[in-house]
């Protein structure tokens, strides 16, 4: 018998050792196979070999089928990481350990880049100060962007405009450059792009938008005026709190008939002043109730900032008087009695009733009624007279009188109106 000694180490069969594999791709994933063969006999031979991945970088992402050389990615790739892994593929025969032979060859595993990560700006400034006069074509800034992935198609990258510069302001190049091409501090002070980079080259294409502001100042910018110097105005006491006291207005004198935006206003004042102001509208209101009697009169500065890089500010004076209310009620003097003869004809006089209110001044007129004199008697409402409505009969009425109630109403504030009453009694 001769026995067949181990002197053959396995060959490779010729195959393609230089392989390319999509990042990110699903996994496992078969991507080559790698057969040798051995003249040795029996498991010293081709029915005894074993394959292996050689331990290294990323070896770990691989597997190899230990009996059919089949390899396969078992954990995803990253082009951002490796874009080039070298395997060491390692044959080896089933001789008694000592005697063994083996054969090693290098695959190389490229790993296609695809378009995964959206592009960065980098160093953006998102804030510029530029002043009107400043020339056409001036550069603002060079905008950059950075991009993980590895290939030139998939970092190309591209600017835009894409909101903001409806009225041509300023211009920007593909390679983004931006720079003037028109200022114009009245027409738009503030100018917000939105400003998209995209990998035009892609496919998919990703992109990523920025805001970048220009802030447009005129050196020779005036500051805002009021209307008035002076704002005096009348503010009912007990007014209930946020009720409106008064309103001044401040306007750009550079706008050229445009209406600003950019003008808030602040009280300047000591810090118990019962107003506050809306910052934009200028209206004044009331934070707490008002009392005459506790103070009459309040003096107070009011501040317009026009907003800018430098912000601009005028000041106004304004003057609230409170004033009284209809806070009292109509009182009549005394209750009246008249004794009228029987038979009078409707129309004949009956007597005059007269009430006084202390905020009459303020409050207005007062008027007079009879709640259920008709069909016998009725009221002048403004002089307070009364007259007979119908004529009087003797022995018609109980203990032969007649009483009514006698109302007298305020009308200097419609929602608060303020009544008296005094007693009317005609004895026939």
């Amino acid at each position: 018998t001769i026995l067949d000694l181990n002197d053959n180490a396995p060959i490779f069969a010729p195959t393609q050792t230089n392989l390319s594999v999509t990042e990110k791709q699903r996994v496992p994933q078969e991507i080559g196979v790698f057969p040798a063969y051995d003249i040795d006999k029996d498991l010293n031979g081709t029915a005894g070999l074993v394959y292996s991945i050689t331990p290294s970088t990323f070896a770990d992402h691989f597997a190899i089928d230990a009996q059919t050389g089949i390899l396969s990615v078992v954990q995803l790739l990253n082009a951002e990481v490796a874009t080039t892994i070298a395997l060491q593929i390692v044959v080896r025969d089933s001789a008694p350990e000592g005697s063994q032979q083996m054969t090693t060859i290098e695959v190389v595993i490229n790993v296609i880049d695809i378009n995964d990560n959206a592009p960065e700006f980098v160093g953006l400034v998102a804030y510029h100060v530029l002043d009107m006069s400043t020339a056409s074509g001036t550069a603002i800034t060079q905008l950059q962007v950075s991009d993980a992935d590895v290939w030139n198609i998939n970092t190309h990258t591209e600017f835009a405009i894409e909101t903001g510069n409806d009225d041509s302001w300023v211009a920007l190049s593909p390679s983004g450059l931006l720079s003037v091409v028109r200022l114009d501090y009245v027409e738009a002070s503030l100018i917000t792009l939105k400003i998209v980079a995209t990998n035009t080259l892609a496919e998919p294409p990703l992109f990523v938008a920025a805001i970048v502001v220009i802030n447009v100042t005129d050196e020779f910018r005036a500051p805002p005026r009021f209307e008035q110097d002076l704002y005096e105005a009348d503010v009912p006491q007990l007014l209930t709190i946020t009720a409106l006291a008064t309103r001044v207005h401040a306007y750009d004198a550079d706008m050229r008939g445009f209406t600003s935006t950019n003008i808030v206003y602040y009280i300047e004042g000591p810090g118990d002043l019962p107003f506050s102001i809306d910052q934009s509208s200028g209206e004044i209101f009331t934070t707490s109730m008002l009392i005459k009697k506790q103070k009459a009169l309040y003096t107070f500065m009011v501040r317009a900032t026009l907003l800018g890089y430098v912000p601009l500010q005028t000041e106004t004076n304004v003057t609230l008087h409170v004033t009284d209310i209809n806070d009292n009620n109509p009182v009549f003097a005394q209750n009246y009695s008249v004794d009228l003869d029987e038979l009078l004809a409707g129309g004949s006089y009956v007597t005059t009733v007269h009430a006084t209110d202390e905020s009459l001044a303020v409050a207005g007129s007062l008027l007079y009624s009879i709640p259920g004199g008709m069909p016998y008697i009725y009221a002048d409402p403004i002089t307070g007279v009364i007259k007979l409505a119908s004529t009087l009969y003797y022995g018609r009425y109980p203990n032969n009188q007649l009483q009514f109630i006698i109302v007298a109403e305020s009308t200097g504030v419609p929602e608060a109106p303020r009544t008296g009453i005094a007693l009317l009694t005609i004895t026939v």
